[in-house]
């Protein structure tokens, strides 16, 4: 039974790893299962399996159950069970878990509340964590066997049982009390375990008001600081980190790197200032003559500053320390600005208040990277904020704008930045000068039994660019006329064809048929956009044939001029760019059009 099954697997968990890693294997487990009722393992397809991780919320819970399934089949080889090629992609679609960061740590605050500790097991035990990055089930394991005391001065650690129960080994960072008081300790109990149990160790920590993976955190971020200075690139440093935390993906090292502020406040003698930023605005007060802001908060001090603080009477201030790992928040617009400036892009001179604005070069649409801008704002205080993809923008215009929310940064997440960005994230594609000719088709038309109203339609709406109309001709219901006209145009030298009338689905209407066998690629007929769902796209080579249903010739915006901007930048359009107009593709046929400043054609 079901009960029989999932109880001897937790039993064989709880034997063979960890406890937090057998209790979240048997979790992530549980959620395969939950609900699916079966007396043998034969009786779950594969199939379930995968609809069960399918909705599974993270990529660290389909981690978890993979890991888990796998454990399982080791217990019970009746499991059907899905490859890992068919998790990971399943797996690619999710997102990481992240936790809340909450408060900045302050490093150096626990190491002065671990160090006046009167308990020398607790002291030692936090301290190694510190410069080891050991999780704390790993330190509560660790027996003097364990550990190597080189002569280089700096000490290895073996660990037995790791996460998911794998070995490793531990490069420490350099300590010397550590170093010394560890050796004699691990020679006065060669035997047994070093320190205390897990719970314990994080109930005293608490007490303390620290969390033991607060000391894993600050191991990885000293570390990637210490390999930076010795010449490491960013790329490299994290490497190095992520090998010392011992995780396999990188994704994970980023939240113990990131996950917290690394900013620290201090108070220094105001002739020692230079180069650091004020945490506060600084009133000056003249009697009866001036009260306000003598400096603002963020300032960099300088040389010349320095006399007119003094006599403000400030013989000490806070202040941020920069450093080697904090960035201030106008250096960081300025890294901000070189990741989104691509194409055609150019940012205002001035930084306000740490804010970088992007505007356009020229007439065009604008091209986002929105994936990466995803990614980017993700690292978390980091905004970056554009108009939508694919709007159509003047020069001169306001495209974007980016910030980091802290007043200093930390530097390793503005290189996470770098590092993540290869190319701008925002560019402007001009438009295109095309050589149009307009072919109406329509017996009434032909025959003036009416009068055609969408030639000057099609001709206002191509004024907004700059092309030249070769022309229009009307043709009647005959397939074989309307691609004689057409080819007319294209031996003018025509680069565009649009077609208007006979396009919607009934017998007698000929428009979509003869593009067609003009010969060209057919992208579509038919788009999920109201209005203008009956419209055709199609390319003879490189040259756009657009067939234009009736709603142009009356609705203020439709499908036609969501594609008709990125037609006039050489864009070649596939079916998938058109059925994603489905969201935001509804006109809201307001009574004043506000067109392009609306919902309609805003890929959500």
């Amino acid at each position: 039974m079901k009960y029989d099954i999932l109880n001897n697997y937790k039993a064989y968990l709880q034997a063979n790893l960890n406890k937090n890693t057998a209790k979240t294997y048997y979790s992530a487990v549980n959620k395969v299962f939950d609900g699916i009722d079966f007396n043998d393992l034969r009786e779950v397809s594969e199939t379930k399996i995968l609809d069960r991780i399918k909705n599974l919320k993270s990529k660290n819970q389909v981690s978890a159950a993979k890991n888990g399934l796998k454990y399982l089949q080791v217990v019970n080889n009746h499991l059907q069970m899905p490859s890992d090629a068919q998790i990971a992609e399943i797996s690619k679609h999710k997102r990481n878990y992240v936790k809340s960061r909450g408060k900045a740590v302050d490093y150096d605050q626990m190491l002065r509340k671990v160090n006046v500790l009167k308990n020398e097991k607790l002291k030692l035990a936090y301290r190694l964590a510190g410069i080891s990055g050991l999780r704390v089930s790993e330190l509560a394991d660790l027996e003097a066997k364990d550990i190597e005391f080189r002569d280089d001065g700096r000490i290895s650690v073996s660990v037995r049982h790791g996460k998911g129960g794998k070995p490793g080994t531990v490069e420490c960072l350099d300590d010397t009390y550590v170093y010394n008081k560890l050796k004699d300790y691990c020679r006065q109990n060669e035997t047994g375990k070093l320190f205390y149990s897990e719970s314990y160790m994080c109930e005293k920590a608490h007490g303390l008001g620290m969390e033991m993976h607060d000391f894993r955190r600050a191991y990885a971020k000293i570390k990637k600081i210490e390999c930076v200075a010795a010449g490491a690139t960013a790329y490299e440093a994290n490497g190095a980190v992520q090998e010392g935390l011992r995780h396999a993906r990188f994704s994970t090292t980023k939240r113990y790197l990131y996950g917290r502020k690394i900013i620290t406040k201090k108070k220094i003698k105001t002739v020692d200032a230079v180069g650091y930023v004020l945490q506060h605005d600084i009133t000056q007060i003249l009697p009866g003559e001036f009260k306000g802001r003598a400096f603002k908060k963020g300032h960099i001090i300088k040389e010349e500053d320095i006399p007119k603080l003094l006599s403000l009477g400030k013989e000490h201030i806070y202040v941020f320390e920069l450093g080697e790992v904090g960035v201030h928040e106008n250096d960081a617009a300025l890294i901000l600005g070189d990741l989104g400036r691509g194409e055609n892009i150019y940012t205002d001179d001035e930084i306000k208040e740490g804010k970088i604005n992007f505007r356009a070069k020229c007439d065009g649409i604008l091209k986002v990277d929105s994936e990466n801008l995803l990614e980017l704002n993700m690292l978390g205080e980091i905004s970056f904020a554009t108009l939508p993809n694919n709007y159509p923008v003047e020069e001169g215009e306001l495209i974007g704008g980016s910030r980091v929310i802290p007043l200093v940064v930390a530097k390793e997440k503005m290189e996470m930045a770098k590092s993540l960005i290869k190319t701008p994230l925002l560019k402007v594609v001009p438009y295109k000068k095309y050589r149009v000719g307009i072919i109406t088709t329509g017996n009434e038309v032909f025959y003036g039994r009416i009068e055609d109203k969408f030639g000057q339609v099609i001709k206002n709406k191509l004024s907004e660019y700059e092309c030249e109309i070769i022309g229009q001709v009307l043709c009647p219901d005959d397939k074989e006329i309307i691609k004689s006209r057409a080819k007319e145009f294209l031996d003018k030298g025509a680069n565009m064809l649009i077609f208007t009338g006979g396009m919607s689905v009934d017998p007698d209407d000929l428009t979509p048929s003869s593009i067609i066998e003009m010969g060209g690629e057919l992208v579509t007929y038919g788009a999920p956009v109201l209005p203008g769902a009956m419209f055709l796209l199609s390319y003879l080579g490189d040259i756009p044939m657009m067939g234009l249903p009736g709603c142009v010739m009356f609705a203020k915006r439709t499908i036609f001029d969501l594609v008709l901007s990125r037609v006039m930048i050489g864009e070649k359009l596939s079916k998938r760019d058109i059925m994603m107009y489905g969201n935001g593709g509804l006109c809201q046929t307001c009574e004043v059009c506000h067109y392009p400043n609306c919902s309609f054609g805003k890929q959500g």
